[in-house]
């Protein structure tokens, strides 16, 4: 029992139509145990035999919401937070809510009301300072019977009744400092209209809302917004994508664009070449068409390029697009031809990861001064493709991911000179080449990931 004499924080009540006393929760009635949380979980009647002095915050879920119920918890005056949660509140259940409750509180997810009426009247009478209402029947007009004098946060999700209408009141509020509307269509001129009228309030909306962004939101697209509401960020994954879409949208300051799992065309690699402000592009395991990639080359801003396990029909025609800022290139399926590696010599390469499809010559001649980290992806690695590596470039960091390295007899230390890092992802090493390594170049981190 010494639970029950430090007193309970949480105590949840599960099941359906029954009746708990106290000797049911195993509580003593001295010392009388102190709750500031109870959860009530597909209950149709509880009967309380507890005296929770301090009771604040109530939780329904899955419940009916009669009058026996509420008056039973109502009677302790002390609850200030109340949680409805998939439940039906009768008409009198509110009416005891609104007269005898001085919440501060209100949360109610996919609940119903027996009657709109008292609900309005709930709202008006509480002195609510925060309001959460998620999947809920509410209107315009119901909302704006809430008494909004101590209202500092509200929060409100797919409530398909309300408009842009209750985005303004609620935002007039004199206390209001925070509000979370999603799933409410409006525009982006009516939201910096109201953000410019209400600058103190913080204000939040999800840029799919934005009828801007409609063709965006087919497409199932998640969006990043800068502070002045201009799209800077597009994700799209496993679509097959029109290239209308770039077009009925303002992508003038995207600077991030990731079609990952996509079917791309090649009048669609033609819009992308055409947002000048590209930043970072993946096409990671998309399918793409050799002379589609020709039109990424006017991406004069790109430092970040992943074509990662791109495809095509011809992949042996997929040729890298000419882009001198690049600095980070992740190109694991392509298969390097010397002229490829001649188009690389002139750009900044900071990071670079290839596939087997390279030769070790090509390797060599790859004169890229600024390039410091290198991934081998898929290779089989043997001493001489190592020596290859490290005495070509100066890497300070090399990975290697599902790679099968030889064993070797490594006494080189001036090898590693250069070398900081050794990154082992999902890659198979002879223990002993493992323990050369420590011995020789001692001052080497190595990182080892099997997952």
């Amino acid at each position: 029992m010494d639970r029950v004499k430090r007193g309970v924080v949480n105590c949840v009540l599960l099941g359906f139509g029954v009746a708990l006393s106290g000797a049911a929760l195993q509580f003593s009635s001295s010392p009388t145990p102190t709750l500031d949380q109870l959860v009530f979980c597909g209950c149709a009647k509880l009967h309380v035999g507890v005296n929770p002095q301090n009771l604040v915050s109530v939780e329904f879920k899955n419940c009916q919401i009669d009058e026996a119920l509420v008056s039973e918890l109502v009677s302790r005056k002390t609850i200030g937070a109340l949680s409805l949660r998939d439940c039906n509140v009768q008409t009198n259940s509110l009416r005891i809510l609104a007269e005898s409750l001085d919440l501060k509180r209100l949360e109610v997810d996919a609940g119903s009301f027996d009657s709109a009426q008292e609900f309005e009247r709930l709202l008006s009478q509480l002195h609510l300072e925060s309001l959460s209402l998620k999947k809920v029947a509410v209107t315009d007009s119901q909302l704006r019977e809430i008494n909004f004098s101590n209202l500092k946060q509200v929060t409100v999700e797919s409530c398909d009744n309300l408009s842009l209408e209750s985005l303004e009141y609620l935002a007039s509020a004199p206390k209001i400092s925070f509000l979370n509307f999603q799933g409410l269509s409006l525009s982006k001129n009516d939201f910096q209209r109201v953000r410019s009228r209400h600058p103190d309030v913080e204000i939040n909306v999800d840029p799919a809302d934005f009828k801007e962004f409609s063709a965006l939101v087919e497409v199932d697209a998640k969006m990043d917004l800068d502070d002045s509401l201009g799209l800077v960020g597009i994700t799209i994954e496993n679509r097959k994508i029109d290239e209308e879409v770039f077009r009925t949208v303002d992508v003038s300051r995207l600077e991030h664009l990731a079609l990952n799992r996509c079917h791309i065309s090649k009048p669609l690699l033609a819009s992308i070449g055409a947002i000048k402000s590209l930043k970072t592009l993946s096409l990671k395991q998309s399918r793409v068409s050799p002379a589609g990639l020709k039109h990424l080359q006017r991406l004069s801003q790109l430092i970040v390029l992943n074509l990662d396990d791109v495809y095509s029909r011809r992949s042996h025609e997929l040729v890298l697009p000419e882009l001198p800022g690049l600095q980070f290139l992740f190109a694991n399926s392509l298969s390097f031809s010397d002229a490829m590696f001649e188009q690389l010599q002139p750009m900044s390469l900071r990071f670079l990861s290839l596939g087997p499809g390279v030769t070790e010559a090509a390797i060599r001649k790859l004169a890229a001064d600024q390039l410091r980290t290198l991934a081998l992806c898929g290779w089989h690695v043997d001493e001489k493709l190592l020596q290859c590596v490290l005495c070509s470039h100066e890497v300070s960091d090399l990975i290697l991911v599902d790679c099968s390295v030889d064993q070797m007899d490594l006494d080189d230390p001036e090898l590693f000179d250069h070398l900081n890092s050794l990154r082992l992802i999902k890659s198979s090493v002879p223990q002993s080449t493992l323990l050369q390594l420590t011995q020789i170049a001692p001052s080497l981190a190595i990182h080892a990931s099997f997952e």
